[in-house]
């Protein structure tokens, strides 16, 4: 994503640690 990109690099991975997270709750 263009927007992801723009976020700073440490955002970004927080983000990305939270998806598996994000993803057990939604019991994907």
């Amino acid at each position: 994503e263009r927007w992801l990109a723009a976020l700073d690099p440490a955002v970004t991975a927080e983000i990305r640690a939270q998806v598996p997270k994000l993803l057990a709750l939604s019991g994907i």
